[in-house]
């Protein structure tokens, strides 16, 4: 009988045979478009399918993430990342309770206003606070302070006794002395003096109204106001 006859096509990928030429033409295309399919749904760097392009997605941000260098990292905690996006987003997501005010520009958290707005200035390239000696320019006023101590300081030879500041002229150092004027709530019963903390205004009455020092030398008798002295 004829379907008992040894058939005389034979697929080369496969255990499929045929007596007709037509069948295994179209049989071999339904391999190329199984391959195809497959392909399209395929990873090319791990050869995993998956059954939609999305997944696929997916699946290659985990090959992006091992294989590329994470030069992305969170300040709060171990968390790294190859893309500054992806960071932006844990930010957002992990940190934002504790740092809520985030840099748009890199996602960095800060606890408080002040703190963003002085890290902006990395951004935008901004320092508004300049030397008075030179071209110099900071985007922070500690920055320019140091450099002001450390390149004017034969500019500057007079220094407040109260915080040691230095300053160009005697008027810039009386000028400066009122501030700390200001601050200064403990008044003297017996001059116009006045002082900081009331520590300050003690030594100040004992040595210029009373001269009643409490530690006094049993040698000369002389007086101090600490007992190191």
């Amino acid at each position: 009988p004829e379907h008992l006859a040894k058939k005389k096509y034979h697929c080369t990928d496969c255990d499929y045979t045929t007596n007709k030429k037509i069948s295994l033409h179209n049989h071999l295309e339904s391999h190329k478009l199984t391959s195809k399919a497959e392909k399209a749904i395929q990873c090319d760097e791990c050869g995993k399918h998956f059954s939609h392009a999305g997944a696929l997605f997916t699946h290659k941000m985990v090959h992006k993430e091992k294989g590329a260098n994470k030069m992305h990292k969170c300040k709060f905690c171990e968390y790294e990342t190859a893309e500054q996006g992806l960071l932006n987003r844990h930010l957002l997501a992990v940190h934002s309770k504790n740092f809520p005010h985030i840099c748009v520009e890199c996602g960095k958290g800060f606890r408080h206003p002040s703190e963003l707005k002085k890290h902006m200035r990395i951004h935008t390239g901004e320092k508004p606070y300049q030397c008075q000696y030179c071209e110099y320019r900071s985007a922070d006023s500690s920055n320019l302070k140091t450099h002001i101590k450390t390149k004017h300081s034969k500019e500057m030879p007079f220094k407040c006794d109260i915080c040691l500041l230095t300053f160009s002229d005697t008027k810039e150092v009386q000028q400066h002395t009122l501030v700390h004027q200001e601050n200064k709530t403990h008044q003297c019963l017996h001059c116009d003096h006045k002082s900081s903390n009331s520590s300050d205004l003690k030594r100040h009455v004992i040595s210029v109204h009373t001269k009643d020092y409490p530690h006094k030398c049993e040698m000369c008798e002389k007086g101090f106001h600490r007992p190191s002295e």
